[in-house]
């Protein structure tokens, strides 16, 4: 009888624990209604053991008074209990180690889980850092993005500028071509202004007037047989006038005059240039 007890207390503690779980080597607790069933048939076994182990109280006198015979059927009935609760007691040991495999499955299946977990978490860590660098990648890009805008921009803006220069330069083209042509008049009226204050014809020149001597003048342009010849009275220029009536004879487009060393000094052959002035021939002897 006392080994029945032993192995039940056994069975009610379970290797790595108390049967209510707590515990479990691993921390997960078994399902309830296993856990109740194995606590049952454990109290069952506890009142059965103890109700054999200790014999009803009876009167006084009364274990003196029983008859052989009553304590035989006592005894085959103990034993029939005996039996029977040695088959619970096995039946509970058969579920404790049920319990105690569900109990190692779920420990590796814990297991299993908190590697996923972990691997789970690795992944989520690799995922940060991959979302973080593209994250600065996607910034990186905008940023490009917004430097290329700007540089289109600016491209545009530049393209603006040279249209606007080409123009310009156009324009100063224009005016310096005006400037030029500004420039060349005043240099004429200038010239001319200069004839002027000279005496000079505002005319082309019609040829050339060469005095050969003191006395002189031959040119292709004397075509006349006579010539009217005046001298300015301050001696700056001559006209030659083809006039019939003339008092210089004009011979081979030679005209003589015998006076004119007087007037005007000689100091060796010279060219003029001869202007038409007035229908006559006019010649610069010396600037005023």
């Amino acid at each position: 009888m006392e080994k029945g007890q032993d192995r039940a207390e056994a069975a009610a503690e379970p290797e790595g624990g108390s049967a209510s779980g707590d515990g479990m080597g691993s921390g997960r607790k078994i399902p309830r209604e296993e856990m109740e069933i194995f606590n049952g048939i454990m109290a069952d076994i506890s009142k059965e053991i103890d109700r054999i182990n200790v014999p009803p109280v009876h009167q006084k006198g009364s274990f003196r008074q029983r008859k052989p015979s009553s304590k035989a059927s006592r005894s085959k009935a103990s034993d029939d209990k005996t039996a029977a609760l040695e088959k619970r007691l096995e039946n509970a040991e058969s579920a404790n180690d049920r319990l105690r495999r569900k109990n190692g499955e779920l420990s590796n299946e814990l297991a299993r889980t908190k590697a996923k977990a972990d691997d789970l978490a690795a992944r989520n860590a690799c995922l940060a850092e991959e979302n973080a660098s593209l994250k600065k990648r996607l910034a990186s890009l905008r940023s490009a993005e917004e430097s290329e805008s700007r540089i289109e921009e600016l491209a545009s803006e530049n393209s603006a500028l040279r249209s606007e220069a080409g123009s310009l330069r156009s324009s100063v083209s224009g005016m310096e071509a005006e400037i030029g042509a500004l420039s060349r008049e005043i240099a004429r009226l200038k010239a001319e202004a200069e004839k002027l204050k000279a005496g000079i014809p505002l005319t082309d020149v019609a040829g050339k007037i060469g005095r050969i001597s003191a006395t002189e003048f031959e040119s292709e342009l004397f075509s006349g047989p006579r010539y009217e010849v005046k001298i300015a009275r301050d001696g700056s220029y001559m006209t030659f006038k083809a006039d019939v009536e003339g008092g210089v004879p004009c011979e081979n487009g030679t005209l003589a005059l015998p006076a004119l060393p007087d007037l005007i000094g000689f100091s060796g052959p010279r060219i003029y240039d001869a202007y038409h002035y007035g229908g006559k021939l006019k010649i610069i002897l010396r600037r005023r």
